[in-house]
């Protein structure tokens, strides 16, 4: 009896030294605290403004333009400016080919300015009235409301096909001067537009056929185009061929680039060629894709060389002291 006595008192003293009698509630580690990644923060490279530009030759009429802006840009500093004028019913980023370009030209510190012509992109107006004439106004006017907007030093002019040509007759009409130009596959001859548009003949065809409330239609390889009597009229101002270049080029001083496929078969080669002769240009050949360019072709190499060389082309030429 004592030892079982002397057993139970062992028991009791080793239960209260492991604190089995009234046990502490362990206190749990605390969490580290979570501490989420730093996102990186994306800083746009350019700032992109969609406006409209009252038309001065024609009433009531808003010509929807697109104004590209470096990403630090400072309304009171002094920018160069090119306006990128896009081609026959194209729009006024040939349906995003002209981003590559605008963007490059404002990460370097220029400003871009596109526009819709009349029927084409968010143009309020009908594709009646899509025409060399209102064409060239429609530039005119973009260029003034961006001089009396923002501080522009020197103005470029980008033309892509219909839009070389109206660079062309903007500068024989002394209608516009630009410091400096660059060219891709300028429509400047009037038999080529024929050929494009099915031979003499069929020109002829639908000449007769418009009036003042009738368009021809031509199914072309870029879809249905839609015609003028005004659009006949304006194209057939210049006929003989060279004729506009040369003119163009005598009351032009400035440096000038021209790009252009050797397997254009729209605007030929050796029609970009003539007027590239004629401005003293510097030439830059692709041979694939060939109306499409960087554009609307795929080819990488294509791509790359008419941006880059069309951005370090402006860059050098209206950011030099």
């Amino acid at each position: 009896m004592k030892k079982l006595l002397t057993l139970l008192m062992c028991l009791l003293l080793i239960l209260s030294l492991s604190g089995c009698g009234q046990k502490k509630e362990e206190e749990k580690p605390s969490e580290p605290e979570t501490v989420e990644p730093e996102q990186p923060v994306e800083v746009p490279s350019v700032k992109v403004i969609e406006t409209t530009v009252d038309s001065t030759h024609r009433d009531g009429v808003k010509i929807p333009t697109y104004i590209t802006l470096p990403a630090d840009f400072d309304e009171t500093k002094t920018y160069p400016l090119v306006v990128m004028i896009h081609g026959h019913h194209g729009n006024h980023n040939e349906w995003g080919g002209y981003d590559a370009i605008s963007n490059g030209l404002a990460e370097k510190g220029l400003i871009a300015v596109t526009l819709d012509f009349s029927g084409c992109g968010a143009s309020k107006e009908g594709i009646e009235l899509n025409a060399l004439s209102n064409m060239k106004n429609d530039v005119v006017d973009v260029a003034d409301f961006m001089k009396a907007n923002y501080k522009i030093s020197k103005v470029g002019g980008f033309g892509y096909s219909m839009g070389g040509r109206i660079i062309l007759e903007l500068l024989n009409e002394d209608m516009y001067q630009f410091d400096t130009i660059e060219f891709v596959a300028p429509a400047e001859s009037t038999e080529d537009l024929e050929k494009f548009f099915g031979g003499a003949e069929n020109w002829e065809a639908m000449k007769a056929e418009v009036t003042d409330d009738h368009m021809a239609s031509f199914m072309s390889m870029f879809g249905e185009q839609l015609l003028s009597k005004l659009f006949f009229e304006d194209i057939e101002k210049y006929m003989d061929a060279d004729e506009l270049a040369s003119k163009a080029a005598a009351k032009y001083t400035g440096n000038s680039l021209c790009i252009y496929a050797t397997d254009d078969n729209v605007v030929y080669p050796e029609v970009s060629q003539r007027v590239a002769d004629a401005f003293g240009s510097t030439v830059v050949t692709v041979s694939k894709e060939g109306h499409s360019y960087s554009f609307y072709g795929s080819d990488p190499v294509v791509i790359s060389t008419v941006n880059n060389a069309s951005i370090d082309f402006f860059a050098a030429e209206l950011l030099a002291k």
